[in-house]
């Protein structure tokens, strides 16, 4: 049976948080690491690569999409922060406009305290390079953000008629860096229905709708109502 990962959405930006799976040391080692594309010995940057987005998974983990060259500082690269001490795999992959994986690279890396960086050129990806896709939310409450509704958590509801794996959890409604929404992740082909509940300081929210998802990873902009 496939099971649904639900990822909290912490950026559409060049940033990313993980917290590693332990190693029985602190989580207080940190990588950053600066992408570049195409050929080691002249690489490409994002925009003459044709790179929008990158993935980055850690331990197998992936983490949110974000852009290729974080909008605030214009670097082409990611930190990621909160893992243990230790031996740490990981694989970036270079994502075009409409998510196609373009460019594909792996690799481990020793963390231990503090920031490691890591610079590494992406070469081209196999073709069908890819995970299952997932569904982001982003989500507000008649046109107010968490904070301003009242609301703490999210009810997601999506029955799986494709898989049989049905998502049905609730989630805060606010990630740490204050993005309102949520990734759901591990999705076959098909049409899916969702329904998005909330308590709010001045009563309850919904939303509900039906989403294709293809090869792409869609992102749904949604503005719940008093129910």
């Amino acid at each position: 049976m496939r099971l649904h990962r639900l990822w909290f959405l912490l950026a559409l930006g060049g940033c990313v948080i993980y917290t590693s799976k332990g190693s029985g040391i602190a989580a207080n080692g940190a990588l950053s690491f600066e992408w570049s594309f195409g050929d080691a010995s002249a690489p490409l940057g994002c925009a003459a690569a044709g790179v929008s987005y990158v993935e980055v998974l850690i331990d197998g983990l992936p983490q949110p999409l974000g852009n290729c060259k974080d909008p605030a500082t214009g670097i082409a690269g990611a930190t990621v922060s909160g893992l243990g001490a230790g031996t740490h795999d990981w694989e970036i992959r270079g994502e075009g406009a409409d998510q196609t994986i373009l460019y594909d690279g792996s690799g481990q890396t020793d963390v231990g305290v503090g920031d490691t960086i890591v610079q590494v050129v992406l070469p081209a990806a196999p073709p069908g390079t890819g995970t299952p896709p997932s569904l982001t939310f982003l989500w507000s409450f008649g046109g107010r953000s968490c904070a301003g509704a009242g609301v703490a958590q999210v009810h997601v509801a999506i029955p799986d008629a494709v898989t049989g794996a049905d998502v049905d959890a609730s989630v805060p409604c606010a990630g740490s860096n204050g993005v309102d929404g949520v990734t759901v992740g591990g999705f076959a082909a098909g049409s899916y229905g969702y329904t998005l509940t909330a308590e709010g300081a001045d009563g309850g929210y919904a939303a509900t709708g039906t989403v294709t998802i293809g090869s792409a990873s869609p992102v749904l902009t949604l503005d719940l109502q008093r129910d």
